[in-house]
């Protein structure tokens, strides 16, 4: 139990600080990739579009009565 509690009281200052600092300073970052990049059957690379605007009535409301 002792080993635990010095395990978290070691670990607090990355994740209250360290971590945080991290993420802000790296939140530009878009080294990841291309998310809408596709390979092909054949290899080719192509960009996937987006299907268009959503259609706000294929929601079905609630009233209060419901």
């Amino acid at each position: 139990m002792v080993g635990w509690m010095v395990f978290y009281i070691l670990v607090i200052p990355i994740f209250s600080t360290i971590l945080p600092i991290y993420s802000f300073w790296c939140m530009d970052n878009f080294s990841w990739g291309a998310t809408r990049v596709v390979l092909g059957e054949s290899g080719k690379r192509f960009i996937i579009h987006d299907e268009g605007k959503f259609d706000l009535r294929s929601i079905s409301l609630k009233t209060w009565n419901d």
